[in-house]
C-alpha cells in the first residue's frame, strides 16, 4: 500500500475536483488505479455509499464521491452537502432537500470545461443506500453512470467519446466554508472493480488516506476486483495551499 508524503498527497489531490473551484481541500480518500496508465483498464466499477449525518450545521460545500479517472475527464457521481439544500447554486439545480440531507446525482466533469455536466438530482437522508454504477459500453463509445436508490434509478448520465479510465477513488472534498472543518465518517458497502485484462499486481497501487478496507481481493486472477468494505473516517479536510489550486 502506497503512504503518500504532504508533496505527493497534494499531487494527486491536483487532479480531482467537484464543480471547478479556485481552491479545494481534499480529505479521507481510497485509490486504486494502474500506477504505469497502461495495460489493463477499469471497464467496470459499482459500489454503495451508505449516507452518513450531514455536518451540522451545513455549509458551502462538502462533497463525498466515488471517482473515476480517464487522464482528462473525471466521472463522478456524487452526493453534495449545501448549507441550502433547497435551492439552486450558480451551477447547479437544487434537489428540493431539506435541513440535514444530501443531494445526490450522477455527474462528469470533463477537462478544462466551466462546471459539471450532471443528471438529476434527489435528496437523501442518513442511512439511504445510494449505489452508483459505472459501465464502459465500448458498442458506441460511451461510459454510462446510474445511480439508484432502494433499486429504483434516481439519476443517469452518459458520456460521450469515453477514454479509457485508469483509478477509482472513493474521496471527500471540501469547498469554501467546508475547508478547515470536520467531515462525517462514512461507508462504502460491496465494491467491485473489473479490468480489461486480468491484472494480478492491480491491488498494488492501493493508496489510502484516513481509510481503511477490510481485504482488496479477485476471484478470477486479478480481473475483477471486489471490497466489501471501505470506511473513510471522520477527519479534518484541510484548507487548500497554492499547490492545490486549480
Amino acid at each position: 500500500m502506497t503512504r503518500f508524503t504532504p508533496s505527493s498527497l497534494l499531487a494527486f489531490c491536483a487532479a480531482l475536483s467537484f464543480l471547478p473551484t479556485s481552491q479545494a481541500g481534499f480529505g479521507a480518500f481510497f485509490n486504486l488505479q494502474n500506477s504505469q496508465q497502461s495495460g489493463p483498464y477499469i471497464t467496470y466499477a459499482i459500489t454503495t455509499l451508505e449516507i452518513p449525518d450531514a455536518p451540522s450545521p451545513q455549509v458551502q460545500t462538502l462533497v463525498l464521491w466515488p471517482g473515476l479517472y480517464t487522464g482528462n475527464d473525471l466521472i463522478q457521481s456524487i452526493a453534495a452537502s449545501f448549507d441550502d439544500p433547497s435551492r439552486s447554486s450558480e451551477t447547479l439545480q437544487g434537489c428540493n432537500g431539506q435541513s440535514g440531507q444530501w443531494c445526490a446525482f450522477a455527474s462528469e466533469l470533463p477537462q478544462g470545461a466551466p462546471h459539471n455536466n450532471y443528471g438529476s438530482l434527489v435528496a437523501l437522508s442518513k442511512g439511504d443506500m445510494l449505489t452508483i454504477e459505472y459501465r464502459l459500453e465500448t458498442s458506441n463509445n460511451s461510459w454510462i453512470q446510474s445511480v439508484t436508490h432502494n433499486g429504483d434509478l434516481i439519476s443517469q448520465y452518459v458520456s460521450a467519446n469515453a477514454q479509457q479510465a485508469y483509478r477509482w477513488t472513493p474521496s471527500v472534498e471540501c469547498q469554501d466554508d467546508a475547508e478547515g472543518k470536520m467531515t462525517p465518517a462514512h461507508t462504502y458497502h460491496n465494491s467491485k472493480l473489473v479490468l480489461s485484462d486480468p491484472d494480478p499486481t492491480f491491488v498494488h497501487s492501493l493508496s489510502m488516506n484516513a481509510a481503511s478496507n477490510d481485504g482488496v481481493t479477485s476471484p478470477d486472477g486479478g480481473k475483477t476486483w471486489e471490497v466489501n468494505t471501505i470506511s473513510l473516517q471522520a477527519a479534518m479536510c484541510p484548507e487548500p495551499n497554492t499547490s492545490q489550486r486549480r
